[in-house]
């Protein structure tokens, strides 16, 4: 009131471990609140939904979880409403690695949510496609920061009227092709501008990548990094190359 914030009562979830990851993503579509713990049972994750009674309470639905969810499958990192009576949830870890972002849709009988389809990147390997979620019109964009040993990529895959893919490209990251960049970790869109973050370059210090529409699709600008840290210089001193890095540097196939 008053054009403040203030708490509106606490949404639990009364099987929740401490090692769940319980709140990890939040998000709201229509009138359901929605809550990722995507490290419950083994990294297999669940989505906990709930609706507000008359009293002010918050009410648990029965929590969600994908269809044939394997173990280290994460559902529920990431959760993103397209509409009010959907939302898509990503999965980065399902199908070893490769990622899915789950659909779930609300009936519009039961009022209860339900897998409705799955958007799968459209290549193999490991992906972490799902690791990020954005929404443009019809079109998702997916971000897989695990692609190509983790330099990344962001899916941006169209639907049609029923909600099926009909059409997807890829953008990938420039300059330093081949790098670990986690290009795609995370994203977000408004109106005709957009960012991506690269969350592994730099040596995991990050950057982002800011995007913008034109007359010929979405184009990327110049990287923006917070400040660089300084090294600890290593002079006089011996430094071992152990399982291809030597300290913050790699040493694959190097004569040290």
């Amino acid at each position: 009131s008053g054009g403040k914030w203030a708490p509106d009562g606490k949404a639990s979830a009364l099987d929740a471990d401490e090692h769940d990851g319980y709140g990890a993503a939040v998000a709201i579509a229509g009138d359901r609140v929605f809550v990722g713990a995507p490290r419950q049972d083994s990294l297999t994750g669940a989505v906990y939904v709930f609706h507000k009674d008359k009293d002010g309470s918050w009410t648990a639905d029965p929590k969600l979880r994908a269809r044939g969810l394997e173990k280290r499958g994460r559902f529920g990192s990431v959760i993103v409403p397209s509409s009010n009576s959907e939302v898509l949830v990503g999965a980065p870890g399902l199908a070893g690695g490769a990622g899915s972002v789950v659909i779930l849709a609300a009936d519009t009988n039961s009022h209860m949510w339900r897998e409705t389809g799955r958007l799968m990147p459209f290549d193999g390997g490991p992906a972490a496609f799902g690791n990020a979620i954005a929404v443009d019109g019809n079109t998702v964009w997916v971000g897989a920061p695990a692609v190509n040993r983790a330099e990344g990529r962001v899916y941006q895959i169209t639907r049609d009227s029923t909600g099926a893919g009909i059409a997807s490209r890829k953008l990938a990251p420039t300059g330093a092709a081949g790098g670990r960049l986690g290009f795609g970790g995370s994203i977000a869109l408004a109106g005709g501008h957009g960012v991506i973050g690269q969350i592994a370059d730099a040596f995991g210090e990050g950057s982002a990548i800011p995007v913008t529409r034109g007359a010929r699709g979405w184009a990327m600008g110049g990287k923006l990094e917070g400040e660089p840290r300084r090294l600890t210089a290593s002079t006089g001193a011996r430094v071992d190359c152990t399982n291809n890095s030597a300290k913050v540097f790699g040493c694959e196939g190097m004569d040290m």
